[in-house]
């Protein structure tokens, strides 16, 4: 999805915007390595409106996301 743009006093290009809405989860899944209990990663996206299931594209985007690329082991 192309970013959003607004023309900004003294610009004489768009500039992109951000969606409104932030969204965040904090996800846990299994260890990298097999002295840790779990791992973790913090996953942040942004939107158009609040809502509870998230956007295709948003989805997608997640769906090709390796566990190992963002995850950091944790315990507790």
């Amino acid at each position: 999805m192309p970013p959003k743009s607004k023309l900004m006093s003294g610009r004489r290009e768009p500039v992109p915007l951000l969606p409104s809405v932030c969204c965040t989860a904090r996800v846990r899944g299994p260890a990298l390595d097999p002295t840790s209990e779990h791992a973790e990663a913090i996953l942040v996206w942004f939107q158009d409106e609040v809502s509870t299931q998230l956007e295709p594209v948003t989805e997608q985007a997640l769906a090709v996301v390796e566990w190992a690329d963002i995850a950091t082991d944790a315990s507790w």
